[in-house]
């Protein structure tokens, strides 16, 4: 089934968005939720307390606790305890509770400052950590916070343990704890991108290896930088480094997909409030900080997002050798006709369906046919406009690759191409043409 496209569309509120002033460091700032509909807005300094609707004045805190931390706060993982925030540091690990005007840390513990990014989430009205990049042997550990001893505390777990857990991506349905999208730390503290989900039950402690991710949200999302916001659908995931958004959906196993070419304010300071609406906050003119309201709007078309290994190869073993060969045959026709491309100035065709292209689109994949890749300056080239800015123009340049792949996808399910690092310069992605595929440049148009 065909990723279908979601469409988020940010309206702004009634009300015209409040601009609150610049604090000290007003990029170092976390929006963080105090009620149904409050929040504050925390900086080194101090704080600001409000709604969507309206703002209070800016507060110094009573305690300066925050300041022992090295790290940018909007760099802190946010977990709440009823209405309390409870903030963690993602570097030293040091536990924050943001409560009655007061920032405060609570814990006494230096054990959790070796953990570096760990999955940090409730359950039961208890704080807990999962993994990180730890120095010690301990790359799937589970620990509960003790209130009383204001120690972290390991849990044993069992099971088929993930083989390591950094800043995974996890949803907690009921007293199961779902984790995906994560790096395994090795022995050496390298890292690798782990492809299956796993589960683990909180009441029996009790590991489970699910089945393997949906491959398009596996190639969008591996290595990249993700934002993820929990909606009353399931988790919302940004891909900061073009726009590509997900929802997911664990319990109907759905994922939806999208590009969000139309929000470039979304940021880390973001909170999502009742009726699938989030409050952000985002840098105005005169750098003054203003807080807006934004709506999602959501298809319902979706495919699937975990998918059990075992089951293709149960059906297959039920199939005659002769009814396998007919099959693999056909499949192998098939896929052959599939991955060659004839491209002419008006579109691209595999001999089975075609598609038409604007003279941009057409020019990016002639480099590709040419070239077997596209460089990012190659790229710029195409969409460049000397009349607008820099940062409009890889906008535009990263709209125009998306708009590319999602009509490739759409007709003939497969994207001709990958995105990865230029092994020349690692500061720029490069477009592959993938293995297999091939695309003859046509002079005349196709009947």
């Amino acid at each position: 089934m065909n990723l279908v496209a979601l469409f988020l569309t940010v309206l702004m509120s009634s009300t015209t968005p409040k601009s609150i002033g610049t604090p000290i460091a007003a990029t170092d700032h976390l929006l963080v939720k105090t009620g149904l509909r409050d929040f504050a807005i925390l900086t080194k300094e101090g704080f600001y307390t409000g709604n969507e609707q309206q703002l209070s004045t800016f507060i110094r805190y009573k305690d300066s606790a925050v300041l022992q931390s090295r790290t940018d706060i909007k760099e802190f993982k946010v977990c709440h305890i009823a209405n309390t925030p409870y903030l963690l540091s993602p570097i030293e690990g040091y536990l924050y509770a943001f409560k009655d005007s007061l920032l405060q840390r609570v814990d006494e513990d230096l054990r959790q400052a070796y953990d570096y990014k760990p999955i940090y989430f409730t359950y039961n009205n208890e704080l807990y950590t999962l993994g990180g990049k730890i120095i010690f042997n301990h790359k799937s550990s589970l620990k509960v916070f003790d209130g009383d001893t204001k120690q972290w505390k390991f849990m044993t777990t069992s099971g088929e343990l993930p083989p390591g857990i950094k800043d995974g991506v996890y949803q907690l349905i009921g007293d199961e704890l779902w984790v995906f999208h994560a790096n395994e730390v090795e022995d050496n503290l390298d890292e690798k991108y782990i492809q299956n989900a796993y589960s683990i039950n909180l009441k029996t402690l009790v590991w489970k290896k699910q089945g393997i991710i949906n491959p398009d949200f596996i190639k969008n999302t591996e290595g990249q930088d993700i934002e993820v916001y929990k909606v009353a659908q399931g988790l919302m995931i940004f891909n900061k480094s073009n726009n590509d958004s997900y929802l997911t959906d664990i319990p109907s196993n759905k994922l939806r997909a999208g590009n969000l070419s139309n929000i470039t304010t979304l940021s880390s300071n973001t909170v999502p409030i009742p009726n699938n609406k989030w409050v952000h906050t985002t840098l105005a003119n005169g750098n003054k900080l203003q807080v807006v309201v934004a709506e999602l709007e959501l298809q319902n078309t979706a495919d699937y997002f975990i998918r059990n290994q075992s089951i293709f190869f149960n059906m297959t073993m039920e199939f005659s050798a002769i009814g396998i060969m007919i099959l693999l045959t056909f499949i192998s026709f098939t896929l052959l006709s599939r991955r060659r491309f004839n491209l002419t100035p008006e579109g691209l065709s595999n001999g089975l369906k075609r598609i038409p292209l604007s003279e941009e689109e057409v020019q990016f994949l002639t480099i590709l046919a040419e070239k077997k890749i596209v460089l990012n300056n190659e790229a710029m080239d195409i969409i460049h406009d000397a009349n607008t800015t820099y940062d409009a123009n890889i906008k535009r340049k990263n709209n125009l690759v998306s708009k590319i792949e999602r009509k490739l996808k759409k007709t003939f399910s497969e994207v001709l191409f990958s995105r990865e690092r230029y092994k020349d310069d690692m500061r720029h992605t490069a477009f592959y043409l993938k293995n297999g595929y091939s695309i003859k440049l046509l002079k005349e148009t196709e009947d």
